[in-house]
């Protein structure tokens, strides 16, 4: 993935011509693409940017896919602790381990899974544990 090489502007213009395509076709993708592009755009200093991109990818979710939601939120946590919004961010984990609660029974939650491991790196962003 072009995101592992710390190619950054190739993998923003890759992120965004799938949220082009995505916008169309697949909203949730759309949605986990813009969370992606968001912890980008925090990483460069780009908080209201990245902060927009979380806001537009949540209301593609929110009541849709509480998986991918869950999972933005996780990335809405590392944003906002960058961005020095420490409350923004507790309250994001909060509501994302809400929903992963309710999530068991999918495998994409289960232990160890990509979405357990984004929790996790949440919390640690925060400092809990």
């Amino acid at each position: 993935m072009l995101l592992d090489t710390a190619d950054f502007a190739g993998t923003e213009r890759h992120f965004q011509l799938a949220i082009d395509i995505c916008d169309q076709v697949y909203p949730t993708h759309a949605a986990h693409c813009r969370g992606m592009l968001a912890v980008i755009c925090a990483d460069r200093g780009e908080f209201n940017q990245a902060q927009a991109l979380l806001d537009q990818g949540e209301s593609q979710v929110r009541n849709v896919d509480e998986l991918e939601l869950t999972s933005l939120l996780c990335r809405r946590v590392h944003v906002e602790m960058l961005a020095g919004n420490r409350e923004a961010a507790r309250v994001a984990l909060a509501e994302a381990e809400t929903f992963a609660a309710a999530l068991p029974e999918r495998p994409e939650a289960a232990p160890d899974s990509a979405l357990d491991r984004e929790l996790r790196k949440a919390r640690e962003a925060l400092g809990s544990p």
